[in-house]
């Protein structure tokens, strides 16, 4: 029998790995390890995007940064008309510079399968595409 402060520190121990201080919010670190459970390589967690002079375009929730699949997740305050306007500019302008941006509600985790389907097919179809050399986006600001 396991010494009664010691239980749970064996799930603890694996967990602590997949642990992210970058996350913003619970159902963002829960579609980052659903993106895992998909195959994707490692995730850059609410990385700002820069174009390729420095000017900030945005920060996406998650980033597979070799396919330049980005990845959304909506809560109740992206329901909003203004926030909406807002998403969709910046998603715009992140696509215009080749990523590619799945938008993620409560529903689609509601459906792990389906999602993890959607994401499987997007990462792929990511991957095939020709592709954008230069990249027309970077992690790096413009300097002062």
């Amino acid at each position: 029998m396991a010494h009664p402060r010691r239980r749970g520190v064996r799930q603890l121990r694996a967990a602590l790995p997949l642990l992210n201080k970058l996350a913003a919010s619970p159902p963002e670190s829960r579609l980052r390890l659903l993106c895992r459970r998909a195959g994707l390589p490692p995730l850059e967690v609410n990385a700002p995007i820069f174009d390729v002079d420095g000017t900030f375009l945005g920060i996406v929730d998650l980033l597979e940064p070799i396919s330049g699949l980005g990845l959304e997740y909506d809560g109740a305050y992206h329901r909003e008309i203004s926030q909406q306007t807002a998403d969709n500019h910046r998603e715009e302008g992140l696509e215009r510079r080749g990523l590619t941006i799945i938008r993620v509600t409560s529903v689609d985790m509601a459906d792990e399968p389906a999602l993890i389907t959607r994401i499987q097919r997007a990462h792929h179809a990511c991957l095939s595409a020709p592709p954008i050399h230069p990249h027309r986006w970077t992690f790096t600001p413009r300097a002062p």
